[in-house]
């Protein structure tokens, strides 16, 4: 079946509508029978809508078919059982492509015959000289010849794109000042940014602004449109602000820029990321001569990690950068509002429309300002989780079941963090913070004075008594192997943020050359590992409300100290970007065991005969603390020359026999926690949980000993007896 195409892309015809396939020889084949072929036509012909007009005739052979002008549906079922291989161009042999009708047109088109004459010559040419061959040995032709009432109907189609303006002729932006204009609601979320940038326009033809978030700065822009809107008295001589559409910018930005640099003229042209097409020589040309008349003014807006680099440009000399603090909660509220209709509509489906409460918006800008997160994103994708929802098929999907309301609500916006970020809110309970000490004692045995200082750090912050650019606490625990230092940060983590394997723990020891420093907050420019970022800082920016855990801190290398006194003092680090990540949400716990081999003297006598008490051991680890680290380290940290009790420099307890048992029923509610996802539950006699008490104590390594025992003498049968089926 020799068919339709001597150079162009018949072979996409080929492979999608009549399911050719190449063999392993090369030759080109059908696998269905022209047969078949002809069967399949005519039952999709049976199913055209009867009252659909006929667009023509399909001729195989000497055999005719009539077609209706929608040959939409040929396309779709043959594409269902079209062969997966691809075919050359090149391999496919010419019959008919020089009828205006071809059957190639309307078919490629996915339309009907009317367009055949416009897109015919995009998709074909004749190849005269091997269709008479091909016709000698014997292939079938097919052609499509349409009716006279479609090539009347092709004639006024014809007309009517003379007529109107050819897609993509007309500058692809919006007037953002006419937009402003149009609506009833015209206020200025933030007024004194949005004076800012006229008075700067008034004095350069460009402004720059830096934020740290795209939305941030469109926002902005908006808040230029109202602004020069509500301009009664004539001061704002701006006919209009245009901004150009950014996909049609990312395909072709020279023709996009100059369409809305004319669109602009005694105006304000507004573009995002401009850094981005300034490559393009003709772009760059056109910004120069743009800025040179001063016609249309300029704004461009980028993120603070590009302006850091493109600061430096010749192209920026002629304006001034304007770099406004993040917005509040109450301002991304009022961002989000101006734009709920948009969300709304963007959203909606078919018969779902999707409404976003307010309340919902007031928590996505809540969240917004507390972690790293877009809150347009945070919106859009609490609308999307609702829209699924609908779905029977996709709701067997979600990890996270949506309430099928079809209105976005706080809880919704809540799930949608849990979804992106991983964080889950707990509902705000402020009276759980007053019990924090005894929910802490119930994970931490014998530990009180680390307690208390850490409850008392969060009751303080939380009510509001905290130095704002500071971390939340800091503390130093300092205490022999197994005394619960580390776990201490995991019972903080699960109380506060209902997950203990929030922990951004490191190990210090990993740390202790100096070239080793640059991987916790990312290397300097020109250095490997430049791109890659901080451990810590990357760590921290994505999870800025989190306990970050320094262990073993004392084998650290002594630069990592200056690191440390930035986070301390101002609450920020600078990583090798420039970046700045902000630590004061967080928790810092510094962990080691500076002077733990002195715990091993106690009980013993001195040479003057006295015995050494836990106390003098804890005095003996103190001074050998402020041996080991920096006076203005120890200093940010606290200071306990009143009264050690009250001090954020812990030296730890050593575990007595008595805490064993407490610790062993923590370590046997873990397991049974494990065992419960099996549908298993354990339960130990008095007698056994006293019997591995006392073989799992140890003076010297704490509670690990323990926690080795219980797994050994409980675990591993119970492991055993599962596998077993018993």
């Amino acid at each position: 079946l020799a068919i339709a195409q001597g150079s162009g892309s018949g072979a996409n015809f080929l492979r999608y509508a009549l399911t050719m396939t190449t063999g392993d020889d090369g030759s080109i084949y059908n696998p269905h029978s022209l047969a078949q072929l002809v069967d399949q036509l005519r039952n999709w012909q049976a199913q055209a809508d009867a009252t659909e007009p006929i667009a023509g005739m399909l001729k195989i052979g000497a055999a005719a078919y009539p077609v209706a002008s929608s040959l939409r549906d040929l396309l779709a079922v043959s594409r269902q059982i079209a062969s997966a291989q691809p075919i050359e161009t090149g391999d496919v042999v010419a019959a008919d492509a020089s009828l205006s009708g071809s059957i190639l047109v309307p078919i490629l088109s996915g339309w009907g015959a009317e367009v055949a004459g416009d897109v015919l010559p995009r998709y074909a040419r004749p190849d005269s000289a091997r269709r008479q061959a091909d016709f000698e040995n014997g292939a079938n032709t097919i052609s499509f010849e349409a009716s006279p009432a479609a090539i009347g109907r092709a004639g006024e189609a014809k007309a009517a794109q003379r007529a109107a303006p050819a897609p993509g002729s007309q500058p692809a932006s919006h007037d953002l000042l006419a937009d402003a204009k149009a609506r009833a609601d015209q206020s200025v979320v933030r007024p004194d940014v949005a004076s800012s940038i006229v008075e700067a326009l008034d004095q350069q033809p460009l402004v720059v602004l830096v934020t740290q978030a795209a939305y941030e700065s469109d926002a902005l822009a908006q808040d230029l449109a109202s602004l020069i809107a509500t301009d009664d008295g004539g001061v704002l001589h701006y006919k209009n602000l245009i901004a150009p559409d950014s996909g049609q910018l990312e395909t072709s930005p020279f023709t996009t820029l100059s369409a809305a640099v004319n669109q602009a003229r005694g105006g304000i042209l507004y573009v995002a990321s401009l850094q981005e097409y300034l490559a393009d020589n003709n772009v760059a040309g056109l910004v120069q001569r743009t800025l040179g008349t001063g016609d249309p003014k300029l704004v461009v807006a980028m993120l603070g990690s590009d302006w850091k680099t493109e600061q430096g440009k010749a192209i920026y000399r002629h304006g001034r950068a304007i770099v406004p603090p993040a917005p509040k909660a109450d301002e991304i509220q009022r961002i989000l509002l101006a734009r709920k209709s948009d969300l709304e509509r963007q959203q909606s489906a078919g018969d779902v429309h999707i409404s976003i409460s307010d309340p919902a918006i007031a928590q996505a800008a809540r969240l917004a300002t507390r972690y790293p997160v877009n809150p347009f994103e945070l919106v859009r994708t609490a609308a999307m989780g609702v829209r699924m929802s609908e779905s029977p098929g996709l709701r067997k999907l979600q990890r996270v079941a949506f309430e099928a309301d079809r209105k976005v609500d706080p809880a919704d916006i809540d799930l949608a963090l849990q979804k992106m970020t991983g964080i889950v809110v707990a509902p705000d309970n402020p009276e759980r913070y007053l019990h924090m000490e005894e929910e802490l004692k119930k994970a931490i045995i014998d530990q009180d004075q680390a307690i208390h200082v850490v409850s008392e750090a969060v009751i303080t912050a939380l009510g509001g008594i905290k130095d704002a650019k500071r971390p939340t606490g800091a503390f130093i625990f300092m205490g022999p192997s197994g005394v619960g230092k580390s776990e201490m940060a995991r019972a903080l983590t699960t109380f506060l943020f209902h997950d203990p394997n929030a922990v951004l723990r490191f190990d210090m020891s990993e740390y202790m050359e100096k070239h080793e420093v640059a991987r916790l907050i990312g290397a300097p420019p020109g250095y490997v590992g430049y791109e890659e970022g901080g451990q810590l800082t990357e760590a921290v920016r994505r999870k800025p409300y989190s306990v970050v855990l320094f262990d073993e801190f004392e084998k650290a290398h002594p630069d990592v100290m200056n690191a440390m006194l930035q986070i301390l003092e101002e609450g920020k680090l600078t990583d090798g970007k420039g970046q700045v990540t902000d630590f004061s949400n967080t928790i810092v716990i510094f962990t080691g065991n500076v002077g733990a081999d002195a715990y091993q003297l106690i009980g013993q006598t001195d040479s003057d005969g006295k015995v050494i008490t836990e106390e003098r051991v804890k005095d003996s680890i103190r001074q050998e603390i402020r041996k080991t680290f920096r006076p203005e380290f120890l200093n940010r940290i606290g200071d306990e020359s009143t009264d050690p009790g009250e001090s954020n420099i812990v030296v730890f307890n050593t575990l007595k026999r008595a805490d064993m048992l407490p610790i062993e029923e923590i370590e046997l509610a873990k397991m049974n926690s494990l065992l419960a996802e099996n549908g298993l539950s354990l339960s130990v006699s008095d007698e056994l949980k006293a019997q591995l008490a006392e073989e799992g104590y140890s003076e010297q390594y704490g509670a690990r000993p323990l926690v080795r025992v219980i797994k050994r003498k409980l675990g591993f049968p119970i492991a055993q007896k599962s596998l077993r089926r018993e």
